[in-house]
């Protein structure tokens, strides 16, 4: 499966691999889980979905800027889908259309990171 932000598949090799998930809209909370995990020593971040919260659209614009800044890989989650399917939604452009390129999961040669649609 083609990844939108990287053009081969990512191999963590031995490197530590810092897990998230379920932020739903809170910018905060995944700004301070990167910090925490890089602290930690994980070179390789990743978001198991629901970045956003389909009830609150207002938070996708910080939460994806937060989510690109850390560098951490996603995949869309159903709070993901939902802000992008649901085109009464105002969203701006380049938050949707980067929610809308995240893959429903990311194959590792040692491990499956799934979201949910």
């Amino acid at each position: 499966m083609p990844f939108s932000w990287c053009d081969r598949r990512p191999d963590p090799g031995s490197c530590r691999v810092g897990l998230m998930a379920d932020s739903h809209g809170d910018s905060e909370a995944i700004t301070a889980a990167a910090a925490f995990l890089k602290a930690h020593g994980c070179r390789l971040l990743i978001h198991l979905g629901d970045i956003c919260d389909s009830a609150d659209p207002f938070t996708v614009t910080s939460c994806v800027a937060a989510v690109r800044g850390a560098g951490i890989l996603a995949v869309r989650g159903n709070n993901d889908h939902a802000l992008v399917a649901d085109e009464t939604v105002r969203l701006d452009p380049e938050p949707r259309a980067w929610l809308a390129g995240l893959p429903l999961r990311i194959d590792m040669p040692s491990a499956v990171f799934m979201g949910l649609k």
